[in-house]
């Protein structure tokens, strides 16, 4: 039996220290501690003879196996992932990304939706308010024409003193393509004319949904009583109701806003 020229000893029975360590299910290099023989519980190991290769009975080392991590056949047992398992998981990361991306996209969608609603709501309060506080001051105009010069379901002519000077402007409210639009025209010249091409005409919403936004009743109104009917008269004309619609986005919630009133006309 040779000697091991690592360890400096040999297993008993011509066991091979490999065996050993293969038995004890590790992957280690096998040393002997403590230089000097003792009596040990442990059997199966003696030191070398200097002179042969023969065991001393009685004399044995104490053998330390230094590792005791088992090895494991390629393949087996073996920590990670394969080349499926991670195309998986980036395919289902993918589509909760997708997912959370158009979750987000359409929840920042419907609140700009809602906000440009919420303004038009209050630029159409606004625009009601000014309405009601013109109409209802109309009277005859500088030159003594007729409070009301036209009324139709999409637009009305008046006359009034809007900017508190002492002239009534001839004041135009009307649809055009969606938008609903004011226009003035001071009195000017001498004598005094109301001419077309001095109107100044400024828009006031966009985005209207219907298209007839004014209505007019006669003194018999009632509170439920149905408008005139077109061409109306205008000298019977004692209220005016105002309708007007708004959608800023008509293919998505929410629906459209819709505010209305009674005007009274005082100096009829």
């Amino acid at each position: 039996m040779k000697r091991n020229p690592l360890v400096g000893f040999t297993p008993l029975e011509n066991a091979p220290l490999r065996q050993l360590a293969d038995a004890a299910g590790c992957n280690s290099s096998i040393r002997t501690w403590d230089l000097m023989p003792r009596a040990s519980s442990l059997t199966g190991f003696t030191p070398l003879h200097p002179e042969n290769f023969n065991f001393e009975p009685g004399d044995e080392w104490q053998i330390i196996i230094l590792s005791s991590k088992k090895i494991h056949p390629r393949g087996r047992g073996v920590m990670g992932f394969a080349i499926m398992e991670i195309v998986v998981a980036l395919g289902i990361l993918s589509l909760a990304t997708m997912a959370i991306g158009a979750f987000t996209t359409g929840i920042f969608r419907y609140n700009r939706t809602l906000t440009n609603q919420m303004d038009a709501e209050i630029q159409l309060r606004k625009i009601v308010a000014q309405f009601t506080t013109e109409s209802r001051t109309a009277s005859a105009s500088s030159l003594g024409a007729y409070p009301i010069d036209t009324a139709t379901a999409s637009a009305i002519i008046f006359y009034a003193n809007i900017d508190a000077d002492n002239l009534k402007e001839r004041v135009r409210y009307f649809l055009d393509s969606g938008s609903l639009n004011k226009g003035i025209i001071k009195p000017s010249g001498f004598p005094l004319t109301y001419n077309p091409l001095n109107e100044t005409v400024v828009s006031l919403v966009n985005d209207v949904t219907n298209s007839d936004i004014f209505f007019y009743y006669d003194e018999t109104f009632n509170g439920s009583s149905p408008p005139l009917s077109f061409p109306v008269t205008i000298t019977v004309i004692r209220l005016v109701h105002l309708k007007i619609s708004v959608d800023r986005n008509i293919n998505e919630p929410p629906g459209p806003i819709e505010v209305q009133t009674n005007v009274h006309l005082r100096n009829l």
